[in-house]
């Protein structure tokens, strides 16, 4: 497994997982034009996961939000990354005003490739948040 620490500086994994919505979302580095924030959190519910959820709607709207208050995704986007089912997922976002998708790795596949996926219990991930650059390189 790799060690999420050994990944900054490297090509950020690619991967194609569903959203919150049921829609594909596919991150191949290097063509997004944009810098990504993925950020992995422990599952819908949790105490922690609606504070860290919360932390990133507002890295979102701050970094996002121009003077017309319309998102400019040609500087960052933001997506979070759970094992937890779609419509767990759909009903979170629903929840809590969401304009970020939020994509279910049921098997910690992608957690896994990231560094952050457990040994033990695959449907566990750590928490970790990754900034990936223009390039797809992890900051």
């Amino acid at each position: 497994m790799v060690n999420a620490e050994e990944l900054r500086g490297r090509i950020a994994p690619s991967f194609e997982l569903i959203d919150h919505e049921g829609r594909p979302f596919k991150f191949v580095p290097g063509t997004l034009g944009a810098r990504l924030v993925i950020f992995f959190f422990v599952g819908p519910g949790a105490t922690i996961t609606t504070y860290q959820v919360a932390r990133m709607m507002q890295l979102y709207d701050s970094k996002l939000r121009g003077s017309q208050n319309q998102a400019d995704e040609s500087r960052l986007q933001v997506v979070g990354v759970c094992t937890a089912k779609v419509e767990l997922l759909a009903h979170q976002a629903r929840a809590r005003g969401l304009r970020y998708p939020l994509i279910s790795d049921p098997d910690a596949a992608v957690a896994r490739g990231f560094g952050v996926g457990s040994m033990v219990d695959k449907w566990f991930t750590k928490r970790a948040s990754f900034v990936i650059d223009e390039d797809g390189k992890v900051e």
